[in-house]
């Protein structure tokens, strides 16, 4: 049997073009699978979302565009996507 946990990977801060801040976070699906020996975690899908829930798609590393939007970002943070 198998079931899904969402987990919180990382924050980072994103700036557009007239310098706003937008804090950006990871989230990963973990799939869990019961087996003899266990919970098998496995990574599922990944993805970007802001604070107030809207998703981000990242363009390259350190470049994000709001979905909703098309918004450009740009982040220097080292443990960004």
């Amino acid at each position: 049997m198998s079931s899904k946990q969402r987990i919180h990977v990382r924050s980072f801060l994103a700036v557009n073009a007239s310098g706003r801040q937008f804090e950006i976070h990871q989230f990963q699906d973990m799939i869990l699978t019961q087996t003899r020996g266990g919970t098998l975690r496995t990574p599922g899908v990944s993805d970007l979302q802001l604070d107030d829930g809207r998703f981000v798609n990242q363009i390259s590393k350190g470049n994000y565009e709001i979905a909703e939007s098309g918004e450009q970002l740009s982040s220097d943070d080292p443990d960004a996507p």
